[in-house]
């Protein structure tokens, strides 16, 4: 079953009316989808890899205000042909700021959807497609957006199962060991390299040796140091600001810093958190 949804401007609260339909705050995009649909715009904002458009950058400008955008179901229990026709119909209510006639940042006027379109619809997508080469952007873009994204066990076993009996020609082995080859420092290089940091500033050499710093030291040292600010996402949907990290994991002792900093910079979630990050201003 489908149901439609509305992402609400938490700035804006008021009684809007369009037609039968009414919300407690100004509504800023419409959809239709079933499942765990209505977060994936959410989810998406936080992504650095998804291109910019008019809702995510509002999303974005809300996470950045310490807010989250309300979502709220209009109506569920379709079919989808009702999910469609009642989406096309607020859209359309409610006017498209993209063509001048309302608030709304839907780029399109609703009514139809990739995951739903029919078949002859597709082949016809398709066709027009066929031969046609991607530019070296529209790849690079394809690339970004799949980065972190983590494979179902039905998937893993699918590409396991076409894999399976393929052996790799000599040209290819040759071709992966010379991409290889000089990534990898010499023992006597790296051997070197130990010695070359053994006993600087260890123990008594340090000229800090001894003293300890107090928290709120260690917390103007952070943010004098801080190059980033960091917007966290808990798995319930709270969201936390910070410039530090590390200081916020430690307060948080489930959260490592350092696989929390790889997840946000790879897009993935995080003992489901998720998160992103921009240039620090302070």
């Amino acid at each position: 079953m489908y149901y439609v949804y509305a992402y609400l401007d938490p700035r804006k609260p008021g009684e809007y009316i369009y037609g039968d339909y009414s919300f407690t705050h100004e509504p800023f995009y419409i959809g239709k989808g079933k499942g765990n649909r209505k977060s994936v715009h959410f989810r998406e904002a936080l992504r650095c890899s998804i291109a910019p458009s008019a809702k995510t950058n509002k999303i974005r400008k809300l996470i950045k205000l310490g807010m989250t955008p309300i979502i709220d179901i209009v109506c569920d229990n379709l079919s989808n042909d009702e999910a469609f026709n009642i989406e096309a119909a607020l859209i359309l209510s409610i006017g498209r700021s993209v063509v001048g006639t309302g608030v709304l940042t839907n780029v399109y006027p609703g009514g139809e959807g990739a995951g739903d379109m029919p078949e002859a619809t597709k082949k016809k997508i398709s066709e027009a497609k066929t031969g046609k080469k991607l530019s070296a952007e529209a790849r690079e873009n394809i690339r970004q957006g799949v980065i972190g994204r983590v494979h179902s066990s039905e998937t893993k076993r699918k590409i396991s199962d076409s894999n399976k009996g393929k052996v790799m020609s000599v040209e290819a082995r040759k071709k992966m060991s010379a991409a290889h080859k000089g990534k990898v420092l010499s023992p006597e290089v790296r051997s070197n390299i130990s010695k070359g940091h053994i006993g600087i500033h260890a123990g008594s050499k340090n000229p800090r040796f001894g003293i300890v710093p107090s928290n709120s030291t260690k917390l103007k040292s952070s943010l004098s140091h801080s190059k980033f600010t960091y917007y966290l996402i808990n798995p319930i949907g709270e969201l936390f600001i910070t410039h530090s990290l590390q200081l916020f994991c430690k307060d948080n002792p489930p959260l490592k810093s350092a696989s929390f900093y790889i997840s946000i910079s790879k897009e993935r979630f995080y003992k489901g958190w998720l998160g992103f990050r921009e240039k620090a201003d302070i």
